[in-house]
This record gives structure tokens, sequence and C-alpha cells, in this order.
């Protein structure tokens, strides 16, 4: 038993021994038990399949061309604007590209439909040009259009439009509209359109500055003094040296008289008529007593150095009881007082209360004498330098006085040479009229 047993297991081992020597099948690729799966595995083939792993030969590929066609604008057109160029593109396969070129260059790429291209033709001036529409598909197969040929006629208008109808007027004004040139642009007198330039001045030409002297003569040459007259720069001026204001705040005709002096001695005032007295030696401004208590005040009449100043007197003069209205004369000390400095002189003034101002450096006024100011008012004291205008004290009626007044008095060319700064026929000055004003009061 034992021994069929083993005899079955040596059977048994020859026939599994014959099994191994069997011929085994082969795949799609002749591979003997391969595992291969045939097709196309070209990706670019119509036919890729993804899951072959043997190219068996069977792939089929796209050669053909996209087609394209210019759809817009029509061959041969004038363009005058920003155009939209439209191209037709058809295929049997995905188009990745779409080149549009011009005059052979590449202007614009497109890659989804539509295909279109906006031109900006006044970019290019205003010559003929080539417009070439090329597309490639995903299998490399590349077509193209018709060559298109367009002539430009654009420009951009003044608003940076192309092909616009903006215009610039004469004034430099960009509208569309035309009607508003005329009205809104205009020429200046100059000739410069929408300029600013007017007819102007008293000759009424263009852009003049000219202007009426004081005589109304346009551009004249006439000027007014300090006084507000008006004269001629080339004519002789009669004010001669005009040197000295009024010395008084009044208006004779007004708040004050007036009385002039008769320096020769002859009864006759400058213009020939009566003089306050016979040899009156100044002229004489007179108040009333209520404005001398108000106060009225003194000027100096130019400027220069005071030498004296007298003060203290009594100054409500005539009175009979005052001894200083009867005995009015105040002195100076004896010095260099003759002609224009010379020893030895000294001078007596009726005038109580009086000032005396040197001006050494004004031609034909030696000095200026005030009489008669109200006591305690004088404000300057002896080698004061006052300046003209300056106020230096108040009307009074100290010394030899009638009533309230301020007798004003010139020296010409040294100590005590009276002179009279109004000119007349009948005075010492004919023709050198010594007020900067005439009247001297209308500054």
């Amino acid at each position: 038993r034992t021994v069929m047993i083993r005899r079955l297991i040596i059977l048994l081992l020859i026939v599994g021994c014959d099994n191994s020597t069997s011929p085994k099948p082969e795949d799609c690729a002749g591979v003997a038990g391969g595992t291969n799966i045939c097709g196309c595995n070209e990706t670019t083939a119509l036919n890729y399949d993804s899951t072959a792993t043997f190219n068996d030969g069977s792939c089929e590929f796209d050669t053909t061309a996209p087609t394209v066609v210019i759809t817009f604008p029509v061959n041969n057109s004038i363009l005058d604007s920003i155009t939209t160029i439209k191209a037709d593109v058809a295929d049997n396969n995905d188009i990745i590209s779409v080149l549009f070129l011009i005059d052979g260059a590449e202007a614009y790429a497109d890659s989804t439909a539509p295909y279109e291209y906006v031109w900006d033709v006044c970019m290019r001036g205003t010559d003929n040009h080539a417009v070439l529409v090329t597309a490639e598909d995903s299998s490399g197969n590349i077509g193209q259009s018709g060559l298109s040929t367009f002539t430009l006629n654009a420009s951009y208008d003044c608003e940076d439009v192309c092909g616009g109808g903006a215009l610039e007027d004469n004034c430099g004004v960009c509208d569309i509209d035309t009607s508003n040139d005329n009205t809104t642009c205009e020429q200046d007198c100059a000739g410069v359109w929408g300029g600013d330039a007017v007819l102007s001045g008293c000759d009424n030409i263009c852009n003049s500055t000219a202007v009426e002297d004081c005589a109304g003569v346009c551009s004249g040459d006439a000027v007014e003094d300090v006084c507000g007259n008006c004269f001629n720069e080339n004519e002789n001026y009669t004010q001669g040296d005009m040197v000295l204001s009024w010395p008084i705040d009044c208006i004779p005709g007004n708040d004050c008289d007036l009385g002039h002096a008769d320096i020769n001695n002859d009864n006759l005032t400058y213009n020939c008529t009566s003089p306050g007295y016979m040899g009156h030696q100044g002229t004489d401004i007179g108040i009333t007593w209520e404005q001398m208590d108000s106060g009225v005040d003194v000027y100096a009449a130019a400027s220069g150095e005071v030498i004296w100043v007298f003060d203290g007197q009594y100054d409500r003069c005539p009175n009979a009881n005052e001894s200083d209205c009867q005995n009015p004369e105040v002195c100076t000390q004896l010095g260099p007082y003759c002609g224009t400095g010379d020893c030895c002189c000294y001078w007596c003034f009726a005038g109580g209360n009086v000032v005396i101002i040197l001006h050494n450096e004004i031609d034909n006024v030696f000095a200026t004498r005030y009489d008669h100011l109200k006591k305690n008012s004088i404000l300057i004291n002896e080698g004061d330098i006052v300046i003209k205008g300056q106020k230096i004290a108040e009307v009074g009626s100290a010394g030899a006085s009638s009533g309230p007044h301020l007798h004003f008095e010139v020296w010409g060319t040294g100590f005590y040479e009276l002179t009279e700064p109004w000119s007349g026929s009948c005075g010492p000055n004919y023709a050198n009229y010594l007020w900067e004003c005439n009247p001297p009061w209308s500054r």
C-alpha cells in the first residue's frame, strides 16, 4: 500500500513538469504574456487614447489650417476714425491664438472669440496700410486671411479724439459747436483773439496808460505842487522859493482876519492896498477872545534853530492896569546879532511873549518871528531844532496888542532885515513869493 502511494506521488510530479513547458499567449504588442494596451498615445493626435501604453500606429493627426476671413471693414475702405477690425475664424480644433498684423508687424493678439482689434488709425498717419489676420489651432496649424488694404484719412481733434469733430477756434476754445465761435471769441484791440487788451487812457488807445494832467490835457506835463496848484514845468513858476508854510491854525475869511505889512513904510501893502497901519512890519492874523481861550495853534513856518524865546508876560492886552501891556518890550542880550551875525547888537520886541527861529539853510529867509503868544503856551526852548509845521505855541494877546492875533514877521537877509513873504507890485520882493502854497493856507 505504501508503495502505491509513492508511485502516485511520482506520477503527479511527472505530470506537473510536463505542463511548465506549454507556450504563453502574446499581447497586442506581440509580447508573450504581456499586458500592453494598444492604441494612439500621441497627445496631438485626433484619436489620442490616454489609456494606451503602446502606440500601434493608428494615430490620426489634424493637418487642416484654420480658415480666416476679415469681415470688417471691407477691403479698400477709407478709415477716418478708430476702427474695430473683425475676423471670422473656423477650425475643426481649438483656436489658441489669433494675430492682427499691420504692415507685417504684430499689432494685437487675441485668444477668445469674437476675434477683434480696435485700431487707432490716427497713430498711423494718412497713408495706405495692409492688414493681415492669422490663426493657429491647437495642432499648430496656421491659417491666414487675405491681405486687406485700407486708406487712412484720420487725425486727432483738439480733444485728442481720433476722427473727432471738435475744433479749436481762434481763441483756443476746443468744442464741437462752431456756431459760437464769432460770439464768444473776439479779437481785442491789439488784434489778439481772446485777448484782454482794451481801449483805455485819456487818448482811448489800446492798452494806453495815458492820463490827463492837472490842467485836463491828455499826457500833458502840468503837475500839482504840494498845495494842489497846477502848473507846467516848462513855464515860469511864479511861486518863487516856496519855503514858508502857513504859521497858524486858521483860514482868513473863515475863522480869522488878515492884516498885511507895510515893509516899505509907504502906507501900501504888497498888493497896493492899505496896511494895518503905516510902517507895520509883519502880517497880522487876528482871532476872537473865545478862540484864544479855546486855543489856536501856532506852527513853525520853516525848519530851523530857535534862537530866542520870551514867555511869561501877561497875555490879555490891552489892559491899562497891567504893566506888561504898558511896557511890552522884551530884549535880547548883547551879542553877534548885527547883520548876518556880526557883533555887537541887541534887539527889543514889543510882542511880549515872542519866539524867533533862525533858518540858516533857506535862501531869502534868514529868520521868522512870532509875537503876542499866549502866556506859558510856548513849547520850545532856545537852541531847539524845530521842523516846518511843528506846533510851537498858541495865539495870545501879549505885549503891544489890540486883541488876540499872531504877528508873523520874516527877516530876509539878516537880523531884522525885514522882507515880505507875499509878492506884488507894491511890495519889496515883486517876483519872489515865499509861501509854499498860494494862498498859503490852501494846503
